[in-house]
């Protein structure tokens, strides 16, 4: 609505196209959003800059998730992955993913090498709940029913009441372990 319309008057600008691809995605008009991640991808191959980039190629995997092209939502994914490989949200897409198809060691793998590249940088990102949640899921469909209890159980301590949805999934996610 209202946001959509002040942001589209802000002119020429690959943030903004980003934006506005995030404000259709998430109102699953798919065409809209893929027309403004070509804006943004256009006014980027003039002015490179790897975030955006990274974020460019998020949501054209998002959008060829949503459109059920998994194979090149994980070539997408995984770019924006190499150009920003510290945002959690690109990994967690590209293990999400490859959890949904199937391929639960190289999900695993996925979260695993991040948490390994930030442990030296910040303890706190590999301990994030959202990390050790996927990582519990993970490790409980492969029959790692410890492991995944023990990620479980910290998500939802890091978690606390700030997120209570999703500490109702891992408390549920428990009570089946």
């Amino acid at each position: 609505g209202e946001a959509r319309s002040q942001l589209s008057g802000l002119g020429n600008n690959p943030e903004v196209s980003l934006l506005l691809a995030d404000i259709a995605l998430q109102n699953s008009q798919l065409d809209e959003a893929s027309g403004h991640v070509r804006t943004a991808q256009g006014l980027l191959a003039d002015a490179a800059n790897a975030q955006l980039e990274a974020r460019a190629y998020f949501l054209q995997g998002r959008l060829d998730e949503k459109r059920s092209n998994f194979e090149n939502a994980l070539d997408h994914y995984r770019s924006a992955t190499a150009l920003d490989a510290l945002n959690l949200n690109y990994r967690l897409a590209v293990s999400d993913l490859l959890f949904n198809l199937g391929n639960l060691d190289v999900a695993r793998s996925e979260l695993e090498q991040y948490q390994t590249l930030v442990q030296g940088q910040d303890a706190a990102l590999a301990r994030n709940p959202k990390l050790l949640s996927q990582l519990g899921r993970i490790k409980w469909a492969q029959g790692n029913l410890k492991a995944a209890a023990t990620d479980l159980e910290t998500a939802v301590v890091q978690r606390g009441s700030r997120d209570s949805v999703s500490q109702a999934q891992d408390l549920k996610t428990l009570a089946f372990i």
